[in-house]
């Protein structure tokens, strides 16, 4: 109760799970998690004890990757690692309307695109990214957002898995 009352949502537990449904004419629908997103309840302090969200697989809960938050004074910057280390840094401008606006009616309507680096580089140009799409009207009434990926060439299927998870 105090955490979803009192805490914002950055620091509040997060637990997203991917589900593959698939339908069966004698059946229905049949629903099968493939993918879980995890991210404990943590008091971060500035650059203390940032936010990690970590992405398992398949019935074993196999460990693929893991999102770090990074703090930043402006820009929204996450490190997204898999099993080896660094494998992607993903960065969005803060000057993007969706960002400024985010609790109104305005950053509703509004695009922000994070851009995904590889291997960490941010010299290189962008090899992928991450958009939140303007709001549909279901969405305006509720707290849903729509996201595309577009993945960088060379993401594993468990990259791109943890890349959903980033959105």
């Amino acid at each position: 109760f105090c955490e979803r009352n009192c805490c914002p949502s950055s620091i509040r537990e997060f637990n997203m799970q991917l589900n593959h449904v698939a339908s069966s004419p004698m059946s229905g629908a049949l629903s099968k998690t493939f993918a879980n997103a995890f991210k404990p309840f943590k008091c971060s302090c500035f650059c203390l004890n940032r936010p990690v969200i970590s992405v398992t697989m398949g019935t074993d809960n196999r460990y693929i990757g893991k999102i770090v938050h990074l703090f930043t004074c402006c820009d929204p910057e996450f490190e997204v690692y898999d099993n080896h280390g660094l494998k992607y840094y993903v960065r969005a401008d803060c000057c993007q309307c969706g960002l400024l606006c985010a609790n109104n009616f305005l950053g509703k309507l509004s695009e922000v695109t994070f851009h995904i680096y590889s291997n960490g580089n941010m010299t290189s140009p962008p090899s992928g990214s991450i958009t939140k799409k303007s709001a549909t009207a279901s969405e305006l009434v509720t707290s849903a957002d729509s996201y595309q990926v577009n993945f960088p060439r060379d993401a594993t299927p468990e990259d791109k898995m943890v890349l959903i998870a980033a959105g």
